[in-house]
C-alpha cells in the first residue's frame, strides 16, 4: 500500500470516534447533521483510499467519480452543519444544496460532464476534470463561504471569550480544508490527497474542540465503551480459560459432558454479565467524575430521599447544595413564583453570600425566558438567549444582571405542564460549558424534584394564607379588647359616677326627712337605694368582665382569684394553686390566659352544674400551663363545637384561637358525666420574646402547633 492511499485511510479512522459520539443522539438536530457530515468525509476518504489502492486500476474512474461526489456532498454537509451549530432555519439553501450534488452526481455517472483519471507508477492519481473542476469550486466557494461568513458574523457578535473560541476552532478548521482543497487546481499537487491530510488535520481540531470545549458529549461514549469493554474482554478471557482448563485437566471426558460443561459456564457468565458491568461501570463513572461522582448520585436519588419532605427551605438545601457540587458551578439560585401567577424571584442561592443575595434575581412573568422555558419544558443556554430573536425583547438592565451574575443556563421546574421554579446556574468554576449530560442530569432532578417542590410549595402557601388569617384575628381580638376597654373606662366615668352620686343623695334625702314624714315616702327611697346598689354592682361586673382592671394592676394570679371568687354567688366551690415563680407575662399572653379562664368558668356557670372547680397554674422555664377542671355533667365535644359553629356561638373555638395566636396549644377533655378537664399551655421561649402589646401573630415565632 502507497503513501499516496494511507493518508485518505488515516483521515477515515479519524472521523470514526466522531460518529459514535453522534450516533448517541440521532433525533437532535445539531447531532443529526453533523453525523451527515461525518457520513460525507468518511465516503469521500474512503473513495479517495480506493482510487489510489493498488486493487483494481481498471475501475478508477469510477473511483474519481465517487471522489468528487462525495467532495460535493461533504461541502454540502458543512453547510447544513453550520446552520444547525448556529440554531439557525434550513430555509431552502440545504435542500437546494443537496439537489445540486444529486444532479451533479447523475451528470458525471452518465459521463455527461466527462472524467479522465490513471494511476501513476508511485500510486499518484493524475485527473482531467475538465469543466467539473470549475464547477466544484465554484459551488465550493459559494456554498462555504456562506457558512464562513456565517460563522465569521456569530463571531463578532459574540462577547463571550469561551464561545468565541468554541466558532474560531470550527473557522481554523475550515481554513485548513480550503487551503488543502484548492491544491487540486495545482498540476503539481493535484496528483497528492492534500485535501484530504487537510480533512484529517480537520479531524484532529473538532476532535480537540470536543474534548476542551464539549462540543460533543464523547466522555460519555468512553465511559460506557470503556466498561463494556472491560467487562466483555474480561469475561471471555475468563471462559476461554476454563474451558481450557478443564479440556486440558478432563481429556476423558465425552463430548457431550464437555457441550454440557461449556452451555454451563456460558450461562453463569451470562447471569453474571450484567452486575459485573454495573460493578465496573460505577468505578469506570467515579474514575470519570472523581469528587462530584457521590453529589450525582444524590441527584438522581432526589425524589426517593425526598418525597416525604415538605419544606420548602428543606428541599431547596438539599437540591441546590449538591447541583453546586455536581456540576461545579459557582452558583445556583431557585426562583419560585410570588403568589399565584407572580414574577418569578430567587427565593434560595446556594452558596449564599452577601455580596449575591438571594432577592437579586427577579425575572417577571411575560419575561421572554420564562415564556420560552415554560412552553418548551427544556433547559436554555445563555448563548442562544444571545443568538435568538425571541429574547430581543430583554431589557438592557436584564442583561447586564445575568451578565453580572454569570448566568449561563436556566432549566424549568414543571409540573403537569405549569411552570412552578427556575433553576439558575452561573458558568462553572473552570469556565467550561454546561454538557449535553449535564442538562440531562438538571433535567432529570428538576422533573423528579417538581412534585416534592410542588406540594412544599403548597404547603407553605396554606401555611403563609393561615398566618395571615391569625394576623387577622390577633388584630380583631386587639380592636375588640380596646373597644372593651374604651367602654369600661366610659361606663367608670359615666353611668357608675352618676349612680354613686344618686345614691349619695337618696342616703341623704333619707337622712333629713323627719320621723312624721318617713312612712312610704322613706321605703320608697329604701327600696329605690337597693335598685341602685344593684345596678352599681351590675355594672361594676360588667366592667370587670370588659376589662378587668385588675390584670394590669395586681397581676395574673390575683385577677385569677378574682374569677373564682365570682363562682360564691352560684354555690360553686372552689380551689386554686399556682406553683413555679409568677412571672409578669406580656399583656397579650396574660390577657389570652385570663379570657381562656373566663370563659371556661362562665361556661361552668351555666351548662355545667357543677358543685366543684379546680384552677392550677404552673410557671417553669418551658412555659406556663393552666388547668380547669370541673365535677360536671361534660359534654359531646365534637357535637358541640359543630353545633356552637352553626348557631354562631364561638366561645370554645374562641378560646382555641387565642391559644394557636401565642403558638399555644388547648386541649379539652370531657365526657357526659365525667365532668370537664381544659389544659392550656403557652411555651415561654415564644411569650418573652413578644412586645407586652404583641397578639402573638408573627411568623418568625416558629410552626404552628394545632390543638390535639
Amino acid at each position: 500500500m502507497n503513501t499516496h492511499a494511507i493518508i485518505p485511510l488515516v483521515s477515515l479512522i479519524a472521523y470514526i470516534p466522531l460518529m459514535l459520539v453522534t450516533l448517541r443522539r440521532p433525533r437532535i438536530r445539531l447531532y443529526r447533521s453533523f453525523a451527515f457530515y461525518l457520513l460525507g468525509t468518511m465516503l469521500w476518504s474512503f473513495s479517495s483510499f480506493g482510487a489510489h489502492a493498488p486493487l483494481n486500476k481498471d475501475h478508477t474512474v469510477i473511483w474519481v467519480i465517487f471522489i468528487n461526489l462525495f467532495f460535493l456532498l461533504v461541502v454540502a454537509t458543512y453547510h447544513h452543519f453550520v446552520r444547525a451549530f448556529l440554531n439557525k432555519p434550513n430555509g431552502i439553501r440545504v435542500p437546494l444544496t443537496y439537489i445540486f450534488v444529486v444532479i451533479m452526481g447523475l451528470l458525471m455517472g452518465f459521463q455527461v460532464l466527462r472524467l479522465e483519471a490513471h494511476t501513476g507508477a508511485e500510486g499518484g492519481l493524475f485527473v482531467s476534470y475538465g469543466y467539473v473542476l470549475h464547477i466544484h469550486g465554484l459551488f465550493g466557494f459559494i456554498v462555504v463561504g456562506s457558512a464562513a461568513y456565517a460563522l465569521v458574523q456569530r463571531f463578532r457578535q459574540l462577547s463571550d471569550p469561551l464561545d468565541r473560541r468554541r466558532i474560531g476552532y470550527l473557522l481554523f478548521g475550515l481554513g485548513v480544508v480550503f487551503l488543502g482543497s484548492i491544491t487540486n487546481f495545482s498540476k503539481s499537487l493535484g496528483i497528492y490527497p492534500v485535501d484530504h491530510f487537510a480533512n484529517m488535520v480537520n479531524a484532529l481540531i473538532i476532535f480537540y474542540a470536543v474534548i476542551k470545549y464539549q462540543l460533543l458529549d464523547i466522555r460519555v461514549v468512553i465511559q460506557r465503551g470503556l466498561a463494556y469493554s472491560v467487562v466483555t474482554v474480561g469475561m471471555t478471557t475468563g471462559y476461554l480459560f476454563l474451558l481450557f482448563f478443564m479440556q486440558r485437566t478432563f481429556t476423558n471426558w465425552p463430548s457431550y459432558s464437555s457441550l454440557s460443561v461449556a452451555a454451563s459456564l456460558a450461562l453463569l457468565f451470562a447471569i453474571l454479565f450484567q452486575p459485573l458491568r454495573n460493578l465496573i461501570q460505577q468505578g469506570v463513572d467515579r474514575m470519570f467524575y472523581g469528587r462530584t461522582y457521590d453529589y450525582r448520585q444524590i441527584l438522581l436519588s432526589f425524589h426517593q430521599r425526598m418525597s416525604n419532605v415538605l419544606n420548602l427551605s428543606e428541599v431547596a438545601e438539599n437540591m441546590l447544595y449538591p447541583i453546586v457540587k455536581a456540576l461545579d458551578t459557582k452558583r445556583v439560585f431557585l426562583l419560585l413564583p410570588e403568589g399565584e401567577g407572580g414574577d418569578f424571584v430567587s427565593r434560595f442561592v446556594q452558596p449564599y453570600s452577601t455580596k449575591w443575595p438571594s432577592a437579586l434575581l427577579r425575572l417577571t412573568r411575560d419575561n421572554p425566558i420564562v415564556t420560552s422555558i415554560a412552553v418548551e419544558g427544556k433547559a436554555l443556554y445563555r448563548e442562544t438567549i444571545d443568538i435568538e430573536p425571541q429574547f430581543k425583547g430583554l431589557w438592557e438592565a436584564e442583561k447586564e444582571e445575568m451578565d453580572a451574575l454569570e448566568l449561563a443556563l436556566f432549566c424549568p421546574i414543571r409540573r403537569k405542564g405549569n411552570l412552578i421554579g427556575i433553576l439558575a446556574l452561573s458558568r462553572k468554576q473552570q469556565s467550561r460549558p454546561y454538557s449535553h449530560e449535564d442538562v440531562d442530569l438538571l433535567s432529570t432532578m428538576a422533573s423528579e424534584a417538581a412534585i416534592v417542590m410542588e406540594n412544599a410549595i403548597m404547603l407553605e402557601n396554606l401555611k403563609e394564607q393561615q398566618r395571615h388569617v391569625e394576623q387577622l384575628f390577633a388584630k380583631t381580638v386587639l380592636a375588640q379588647e380596646d373597644e372593651r376597654k374604651r367602654i369600661s373606662i366610659e361606663l367608670h366615668d359615666s353611668v357608675a359616677q352618676w349612680l354613686v352620686g344618686a345614691s349619695y343623695r337618696l342616703q341623704t334625702c333619707g337622712a333629713i326627712l323627719n320621723d312624721s314624714e318617713k312612712g312610704e315616702a322613706h321605703a320608697e327611697l329604701v327600696e329605690i337605694e337597693e335598685t341602685i346598689d344593684r345596678s352599681l354592682k351590675e355594672i361594676r361586673r360588667v366592667m370587670l368582665g370588659l376589662h378587668p382592671p385588675a390584670l394590669d394592676e395586681l397581676g395574673l394570679v390575683h385577677s385569677l382569684r378574682q374569677l373564682l371568687e365570682g363562682l360564691k354567688p352560684d354555690g360553686i366551690a372552689y380551689h386554686f394553686e399556682s406553683t413555679g415563680d409568677a412571672i409578669r407575662l406580656p399583656a397579650s399572653a396574660e390577657l389570652t390566659i385570663y379570657r381562656v379562664v373566663q370563659e371556661a368558668l362562665n361556661n361552668v356557670r351555666k351548662h355545667s352544674g357543677a358543685t366543684a372547680v379546680v384552677l392550677r397554674v404552673r410557671f417553669d422555664p418551658e412555659g406556663v400551663s393552666v388547668e380547669i377542671r370541673d365535677n360536671g355533667r361534660g359534654f359531646n365535644l365534637a357535637r358541640t363545637t359543630k353545633g356552637a359553629v352553626a348557631v354562631g356561638h364561638m366561645g370554645l373555638l374562641g378560646m382555641k384561637e387565642r391559644a394557636i395566636m401565642l403558638r399555644g396549644n388547648l386541649k379539652i377533655r370531657t365526657r357526659q358525666g365525667n365532668g370537664t378537664h381544659i389544659i392550656l399551655t403557652l411555651p415561654l421561649s415564644l411569650l418573652t420574646s413578644q412586645g407586652p402589646g404583641n397578639t402573638g401573630a408573627q411568623t418568625s415565632a416558629g410552626p404552628l402547633k394545632e390543638p390535639e
